[in-house]
């Protein structure tokens, strides 16, 4: 009987998010007749519970996967001056990386997934205990060392993974021999579920109760970078050519509420508080995808937003810009409609199009969900990770 290959895919926490429910999707649908998996966060779990953004702890949990953590917690008191702080991270770094080795030697690990500002110290033990890593990015992560040490950590890993050909073409400009390294992997997501019928979701989320208002709705984090203030100025556009019109902006804040509520107040001064609701991430997101008509995506910078998987797997006609991999998603007037980011007159102009044209709206939503099937559902992702583990792993017992 060959023996199972026992993955450690590690993290600095499991907040609510798009990477986390990347790490999820892999825990659920691995096969576990060929892998022992274990899922390890740098961060106890109690130091995310007081986070705004929520933890995800819960859902593996639910899912009946492992999770143990190195016991760290982000200290909350004032920044220390530069050198005290180098001095400081340079110390919990060293720590966590012991501790992450003698997990990794101590569970028989063949093989660390490392991810996002969690890669470098994947890296790091593995080069410790001699173990194959493969490192999540998305190309934006480099938090825990200087970015001068990026690419030469980076390149003592043995594959990179990254979500979009346009955010891997992006990272070859400063990865070491990246021909040699660079795997993309879309993410892969199961379509959200509800219980909840339309009018019940259009109550509690306090939209308007007409049953022929078609309701656009972004899902995201409330940060600026995703563009809400580009859709607001697109929506008073919209809502003043189109009456039985709603916006329903959905998410979670990832620092502050200062955004959310500066948004708030900007609908407001725009007299658009009747017809543009902005709510916190309120529990299941299959019950706000329930409510929507048109998913729209304002992002400015982007890799492959999980929202348009989540879209596209429910048949829902779509509008996006054009930044990171969204296009090699949405491709322009067959899955979707997609229009240059930062441009408010495109966007409101694409949004009045698929309201005034709904046969060709859902064309584009059906054809989007044939997309989904082919390229994004859970198994289409995990079974590429699963070749690629599987492919180190071999390459490095044949050398040995």
């Amino acid at each position: 009987m060959t023996k199972k290959i026992n993955v450690l895919t590690f993290s600095t926490d499991l907040h609510f998010g798009g990477d986390e429910n990347r790490i999820l999707t892999l825990a659920r649908s691995i096969d576990v007749s060929r892998f022992n998996h274990l899922v390890v966060t740098i961060n106890r779990a109690d130091a995310e519970t007081d986070q705004p953004f929520g933890t995800m702890r819960q859902q593996f949990a639910e899912a009946g996967i492992e999770v143990i953590d190195l016991g760290e917690i982000h200290s909350k008191s004032k920044p220390a001056v530069r050198p005290v702080q180098l001095a400081r991270t340079t110390r919990v770094l060293v720590r966590v990386i012991k501790k992450l080795a003698r997990l990794v030697r101590g569970r028989d690990i063949d093989l660390i997934d490392a991810h996002t500002s969690a890669n470098q110290i994947g890296i790091l033990a593995g080069v410790l205990t001699r173990t194959p890593t493969v490192v999540t990015l998305y190309g934006h992560e480099q938090r825990l060392l200087p970015r001068l040490s990026s690419p030469v950590i980076l390149g003592m890993a043995d594959a990179i993974v990254t979500d979009s050909q346009a955010i891997c073409n992006r990272m070859k400009r400063w990865l070491i021999r990246p021909e040699l390294k660079t795997h993309v992997i879309p993410n892969g997501m199961s379509p959200p579920s509800t219980t909840r019928d339309r009018a019940e979701m259009m109550k509690k989320l306090g939209l308007p109760g007409d049953p022929n208002t078609q309701v656009i709705g972004q899902v995201s984090a409330f940060v600026p970078y995703k563009g809400h203030r580009v859709l607001l100025a697109a929506a008073r556009s919209v809502l003043e050519k189109a009456s039985n019109t709603a916006f329903l902006l959905v998410g979670y804040s990832r620092d502050s509420d200062s955004y959310k509520e500066h948004l708030e107040q900007e609908i407001a001064d725009m007299g658009m508080s009747d017809r543009v609701r902005i709510l916190d991430y309120p529990g299941h997101i299959g019950d706000v995808w329930k409510a929507i008509d048109i998913h729209v995506h304002a992002s400015l910078i982007d890799s492959l937003p999980n929202a348009i998987i989540e879209s596209m797997s429910l048949a829902k006609p779509a509008v996006a810009t054009s930044v990171g991999g969204i296009p090699e998603m949405v491709e322009h007037e067959k899955t979707g409609l997609i229009v240059p980011p930062g441009d408010p007159d495109a966007l409101a102009q694409a949004l009045l199009r698929l309201l005034r044209e709904p046969e060709m709206a859902q064309r584009l939503g059906k054809a989007a969900r044939n997309r989904y099937q082919k390229r994004y559902r859970p198994e289409v992702m995990t079974r590429k990770l699963e070749s690629l583990f599987t492919d180190l792993v071999r390459r490095k017992n044949f050398a040995i």
